[in-house]
């Protein structure tokens, strides 16, 4: 086949060569020539014999519509397209109607080659209608020869119903079915349309209304191809038939649908997509494009891409982008600005686009704007500065200012403080004022937006109008400068506020958004946790120094505690052995029993202190409520010291509230007693004349218990430790007045316990008052209350009528209570262990009372009280107990014990307590 011949009608030889190259990359045979003049386009014309015009539109010696209309006199069957760089829609109609078969525009030159195949197609179509028709005409002969010798594929079809008449060779080739199978079948089994669309389409085609149709038709394997449907009237042996020359464009249809799939992604995506020439002239930007920047299509097209350029990027840098781009490719962070003169980083990817030749036609940049990006990445490395400070000995201001220079590079912080507040004075402090109007160092929260910000515990943002309104509706009084725009964020520690960070700005009232308020709500809590850490350095700064001070007094303590020990044991061992001399008189023999037995009382107290303090210490201290009458408490207590004040020649004074009555109340009766027993113990040492006083008085659901005394009072300076263990008023004078250093530290963690208050008054060298106060439970005595013991029951007598059984694995111990029960004139039966107990309490029924010890081997005393208390539940028994272990007391009672005696055991308190229980 020979080459097509191109009449190319331009006075730009570079836009010829363009439109050559885009023919040629589409595979299109052919050759041409470049006019410009009328005459030389006529000549052309004659002596060319062209298949096809391109005429661009608006040339200065001659122009495409002159063109036009001469090609339609002299040459009228020739394709005329229009290739232009510019065309109104007015222009484009007027070229249609004069007969041009399209027009392009040069910056859409990829549509040129489709243009050219259509207008070629369409030419060589008619030319074979005019043979067919020239054919029929002469000779049916050479007509058959014409129609079935054809490659391009050709039905004949009756219009009126879209029978198939006759197909050639190349037909039955592109369907599939043979010459008999395809006159049997009608265009409706091809076609998706309906009868109604396929009718319309043959009318418009016998009027010769449209020659041109695309369609999809179904071949015999089942595809579906696209096909452009040439279509006329013909006349054939008298018949008025429609000729159809089909062609196979599923490629180009393909290809074409690809392209608007790209071009509407590129205007969709929401990166910023721009292509300039080489001139960086804006010739295509995208939908992202438009709307980042802020301008309408017309306002940037043709106009230069520096537009957009932000003076914020680097000298030079926007001649580096053009250079990289056309050495292959840049990519980089810059600054841009919007149409509103805003300014914005973004991320630039550029690349070049070229023709078919290899030579660059355009440039191509795909932006992002990274704004967010780079202010969280800032916000992280701010973060990290923070956290890095963590590990060094930076100060607070130090790490402040740090911050704030930091903060400068996403936003203002030309006026930034921080300051601490103190909840219990209500002022807040300045750790960092950087201000270019104030300057204050402390200054009350209810008057200023720092201190509603800290109050709060929320963030604050505000303008300059907002202030004044704010502060009326929270009746404020503002202090200092106002700002345009102000904003503040609480530092939180452990759920309170401790403090506030501010930014406020005096020029700019939009200085501040919800973004900087969340960065600052992050840099305070960071800032919050520096404050947190360098507060816990702090404390155990001070627990440290506190356990070195607490070692120490240890030290003190044991060695202290060893001279205590010592001393009484030397009273003991001594006498003893000094009362196994012969001829001892009786009254060296007495005095020598009273030494033995001060000094175990006095070893006895030292132990329960010690026994106590660590209970304490381990949290083994249990508070176990009962009624009692606390005036019995108090005569108890009353005589129990009276001896000894008599002795150093003291006045001892008990000044009840209830006197004369009963005064019955709830609470630990052991734990008020030791409490008491401790602050008389107290008043006794470190009184040398005068008197000592105690008593108690109702206030509302409380107790208050004093003791006073004359002694040698307590100094300011040591107020602060009196309560402390191993303390004393004078470290120095505890080996003057003795003691182990822990009966008020004893006494405060007791009262505690209660859930009460302990403190005292006192005056150095006159004397000393201590109180506390307990949470008490009062009775009004006059009411009948089976739970309330009253002592003024009839005691029983004690004779040998009564049976006592005593439970205990130590013989020694046996002995002992033995000793005191045959005192009493009482029987008494011995068992070793629980099991024992159980099987002597079923052989002798006369037994009225056991003292049942705790700790034995082959059953304890808690299982073996809860087997006779099955067998007799009215059967009393006491528990002994060292309280060795943590709620001994307790399980005792909770066995089934209707009371509880403490060792060593007291032979008046054991006595009393028989009674006691017996009365029950």
């Amino acid at each position: 086949m020979s080459k097509y011949k191109f009449l190319m009608v331009e006075d730009q030889p570079v836009d010829s060569e363009m439109a050559v190259r885009a023919l040629k990359k589409n595979n299109i045979d052919f050759e041409f020539i470049r006019v410009e003049t009328e005459s030389s386009f006529i000549t052309a014309l004659n002596e060319f014999n062209p298949d096809i015009i391109i005429s661009d539109y608006s040339m200065p010696m001659f122009d495409g519509m002159r063109a036009l209309k001469l090609a339609k006199e002299i040459r009228p069957e020739l394709p005329f397209i229009v290739l232009t760089g510019s065309i109104n829609e007015e222009t484009a109609v007027e070229c249609m109607k004069a007969g041009a078969n399209d027009y392009i525009l040069k910056d859409n030159m990829t549509r040129l080659p489709y243009a050219v195949i259509d207008a070629i197609k369409n030419f060589e179509n008619q030319k074979q209608k005019q043979l067919v028709e020239l054919s029929l005409d002469e000779s049916e002969k050479r007509y058959k020869a014409l129609f079935q010798n054809n490659h391009a594929v050709m039905l004949l079809v009756n219009p009126e119903n879209g029978q198939i008449v006759d197909a050639n060779p190349a037909a039955c080739g592109f369907y599939g079915w043979s010459h008999e199978e395809l006159v049997k079948m009608s265009m409706h089994d091809f076609s998706k349309l309906t009868k109604d669309e396929l009718a319309n389409i043959f009318i418009k085609a016998m009027s010769e209304e449209t020659s041109m149709f695309l369609m999809e038709h179904s071949i015999a394997n089942g595809q579906k191809r696209f096909v452009d449907v040439y279509s006329g009237p013909i006349n054939v042996s008298g018949k008025s038939l429609l000729y159809s020359i089909i062609h196979d464009v599923t490629n180009r249809v393909k290809a074409e649908e690809e392209i608007k799939i790209l071009a509407h992604a590129i205007k969709s995506i929401n990166d910023c997509v721009s292509v300039t020439d080489l001139n960086n002239n804006i010739i295509f930007v995208n939908d992202s494009f438009i709307k980042t920047y802020g301008y309408n299509w017309d306002e940037l097209f043709g106009k230069k891409i520096d537009l957009i350029w932000s003076l914020k990027s680097p000298e030079g840098v926007h001649s580096k982008v053009l250079e990289d781009t056309i050495k292959g490719s840049f990519q980089g962070e810059l600054w841009n600005k919007r149409k509103d003169g805003s300014e914005f980083q973004i991320s630039l990817s550029t690349s070049p686009i070229f023709d078919e030749n290899g030579k660059i036609r355009a440039l191509v940049g795909i932006s992002n704007d990274i704004t967010k990006r780079k202010f969280d990445e800032n916000v992280q490395h701010i973060l990290h500065e923070i956290a890095r400070t963590f590990m060094t000995n930076i100060t607070i201001e130090d790490l402040l200012i740090l911050v704030r220079n930091e903060l400068s590079k996403v936003i203002d912080t030309s006026n930034f403080f921080v300051a601490t507040y103190n909840s219990e004075t209500e002022l807040l402090k300045k750790v960092i004022f950087i201000d270019e109007k104030d300057d204050f160092i402390e200054w009350k929260a209810e008057n200023s937006l720092s201190g509603q910000v800290v109050k709060e515990g929320k963030t604050l943002l505000i303008n300059e109008d907002e202030r004044n309104i704010f502060a009326v509706e929270h009746k404020l009084e503002l202090k200092g400068s106002p700002a345009k725009c102000w904003l503040g964020v609480p530092i939180i520690v452990n759920k309170k506020s401790t403090g506030v960070i501010v930014l406020q700005s005096y020029t700019n009232k939009n200085a501040f958004d919800r973004s900087s308020a969340q960065l600052l709500e992050l840099i305070a809590h960071e800032i919050a946790i520096v404050f947190e850490r360098k507060e816990m350095i702090l404390h155990l700064i001070e627990a440290k120094e506190k356990a070195e001070e607490s070692d120490r007094l240890k030290t003190a303590f044991l060695a202290n505690i060893s001279h205590e020990i010592r001393t009484p044991m030397n009273g003991i061992l001594g006498f003893s052995d000094m009362l196994a001399r012969d001829n001892l008189d009786i009254e060296k023999r007495e005095m020598f029993i009273e030494i033995i037995r001060k000094s175990g009382n006095q070893l006895l107290s030292i132990i329960d202190d010690i026994i106590d303090i660590s209970k304490i210490e381990t949290e083994q201290i249990r508070v176990v409520k009962e009624i009692f009458d606390l005036n019995e408490v108090m005569d108890y207590t009353f005589a129990l010291f009276k001896p000894q004040f008599d002795q150093l020649n003291l006045e001892f004074q008990y000044i009840p509230d209830c006197k004369n009555k009963t005064c019955i109340v709830e609470s630990d009766k052991v734990r008020i007693q030791q409490i008491i027993t401790n602050l008389l113990n107290n008043a006794l040492k470190f009184t040398h004349s005068g008197f000592v006083k105690f008593g108690y008085a109702f206030i509302d659901n409380y107790v208050k218990i004093f003791v006073k005394d004359s002694g040698i009072g307590i100094s300011t300076e040591h107020e602060g430790i009196i309560f402390e263990r191993f303390r004393q008023v004078d470290e120095g004078s505890s080996r003057n007045y003795g003691g182990t250093g822990l009966g008020l530290s004893i006494s405060k963690a007791l009262v505690e316990k209660l859930g009460g208050t302990i403190w005292f008054e006192s005056v150095p060298n006159e004397g000393s008052t201590f109180y506390f106060t307990i949470p008490a439970k009062i009775f009004d005595s006059n009411l009948e209350n089976p739970d309330i013991e009253l002592l003024s029951k009839n005691e029983i007598l004690l004779n040998n009528e009564i049976t006592i059984l005593i439970v205990d694995d130590e013989k020694m111990n046996y002995l002992y209570l033995k000793e005191i029960i045959d005192f009493l004139n009482i029987k008494n039966i011995y068992a070793s262990n629980g099991m024992e107990a159980i099987e002597l309490v079923e052989k002798h029924p006369e037994i009225s009372l056991i003292l049942m010890d705790i700790k034995m081997p082959v059953m304890n005393g808690y299982i073996s009280t809860k087997k006779i208390k099955k067998l007799r539940p009215k059967l009393p028994i006491i528990a002994q107990t060292a309280y060795a272990q943590q709620g001994d007391r307790e399980k005792a009672l909770n066995a089934g014990c209707d009371d509880y005696i403490s060792k060593p055991i007291k032979e008046t308190e054991l006595i009393s307590l028989i009674k006691k229980v017996l009365n029950k």
